[in-house]
């Protein structure tokens, strides 16, 4: 008698709550007050929030990657071009948003969405080495010692020269050598160290 009395007790005390009620976008009837999210029917609340969330991202997916608020996009990956003039007061990189940084390599740029990108050579951090006045496509160092070779940084735009895929560094094709001619000063392979007194120049800035 008294196991049965406390079993009664027990389930007295335990509240299961009501059961999840399923639903779909061919039936996606809920009771009032829950609507269906993710093949369950769930409070209001919940699709409040995840709408706040959406418009979220999408307000970030927007930002310019461009400190100044502006310059351009390329490609389909949150990645910028941004133009200005940078050097010993004022690295390459602050030219980027905060949330962005000069790319290492072309992950997220295509090589065809890099060859459109005109008006300007925009520098990744690819530092390397190509021929004589571009003279030869097939001939390039994706390497910080250039040695015989003109140092150049890979990108993407115009004003420089575009290397045979087989030879491109890191993912990158287009490239500008160093010289008084592209208004490039280039003491080492960082980027940062880097002057440009050409203002339709500039730096790539993708999603860090």
């Amino acid at each position: 008698m008294r196991f049965a009395a406390f079993a009664v007790l027990l389930c007295a005390c335990f509240d299961p709550g009501p059961a999840p009620l399923r639903c779909s976008d061919a039936q996606p009837g809920c009771p009032d007050g829950l609507v269906c999210l993710g093949g369950m029917c769930k409070d209001s609340a919940s699709s409040s929030d995840m709408q706040a969330m959406d418009m979220l991202i999408a307000d970030f997916s927007s930002i310019p990657g461009c400190a100044d608020g502006k310059g351009a996009p390329v490609g389909k990956n949150g990645c910028w071009t941004c133009p200005g003039l940078f050097g010993a007061s004022k690295k390459a990189s602050t030219l980027c948003h905060s949330a962005f940084g000069i790319p290492a390599n072309s992950d997220l740029i295509t090589d065809s969405d890099c060859l459109a990108v005109a008006g300007g050579f925009f520098l990744s951090s690819a530092y390397g080495a190509t021929s004589f006045m571009y003279n030869d496509p097939n001939m390039a160092l994706c390497t910080n010692m250039p040695l015989t070779l003109i140092p150049a940084f890979f990108g993407c735009g115009t004003g420089g020269g575009v290397v045979s895929p087989s030879v491109a560094c890191r993912g990158f094709r287009p490239n500008v050598q160093c010289n008084a001619n592209t208004g490039l000063t280039c003491p080492t392979y960082d980027v940062n160290l880097v002057t440009n007194t050409k203002p339709t120049n500039g730096v790539l800035c993708c999603p860090k």
